[in-house]
């Protein structure tokens, strides 16, 4: 193997990895739009995380058991869940993304005395369901799916809960607490440039290494031209 190939392999190879390790922050799920996601946060009384305990295809129905509460108290420990709706299609959809195990975001808000609301998320499915109070209890039905809301946000449910955890806690820049917009505030010119490069280097070296990977391509063809020449 000559030198020339030799080094074009090494160089491709160091490339290759590069992209490797820009890829799993390439390919993670985003928030579409921060600031309508941030509106929903403040807007909301209660955001918990809740696990499919069981699901019934035949009634059809759900049941959710609480894991744990990221705002306020959640009013129920466990939500039966009757999927019907007006729409067939959306009970069907939300029905076969709620499989057992899966986690499930509620964004939970009292509107009444009787009624609480919850647009809801399971593995990119958005959906809504209402409990109307009666006596003790709260009674739970699926209202409609919510596919407007992917625009706001898609991907796994673990990264939403992990962005609301954070969101909530003030670990995100611009979280609308007092103490991270102050600290925002506070970045000079150098800290924002360190801040943009600590939250980006892996799409900066992905770019760097598709651009190396294009020059070793075109610099091995233009020797292996002027050897056979």
């Amino acid at each position: 193997m000559s030198n020339l190939a030799r080094t074009a392999r090494w160089a491709v190879a160091c490339a290759l990895a590069a992209v490797a390790l820009a890829a799993p922050d390439a390919a993670r799920a985003v928030i579409e739009n921060r600031a309508t996601m941030e509106k929903i946060v403040r807007d909301t009384e209660v955001i918990a995380v809740a696990v499919v305990e069981r699901v019934d295809p035949e009634r059809p129905s759900a049941v959710l058991t609480l894991e744990r509460e990221l705002k306020g108290k959640c009013p129920a420990l466990r939500l039966p869940i009757l999927l019907q709706s007006s729409e067939p299609a959306d009970a069907k959809t939300v029905l076969e993304s709620l499989q057992p195990q899966r986690r499930v975001i509620l964004f939970i808000t009292q509107r009444n005395a009787e009624l609480h609301q919850a647009p809801a998320y399971c593995e990119g499915t958005w959906f809504e369901i209402t409990g109307q109070r009666d006596g003790e209890t709260i009674r739970w039905r699926l209202a409609q799916r919510k596919p407007e809301l992917l625009d706001v946000y898609k991907g796994s449910t673990a990264e939403l809960e992990q962005f609301l955890a954070d969101f909530l806690t003030g670990k995100l820049p611009g979280d609308g607490s007092a103490a991270a917009n102050e600290q925002a505030a506070s970045l000079d010119e150098d800290d924002r440039t360190t801040s943009v490069w600590s939250r980006n280097w892996r799409w900066f070296a992905f770019g760097g290494a598709a651009a190396l990977v294009v020059g070793i391509l075109g610099w091995v063809a233009c020797g292996g031209k002027l050897k056979a020449a």
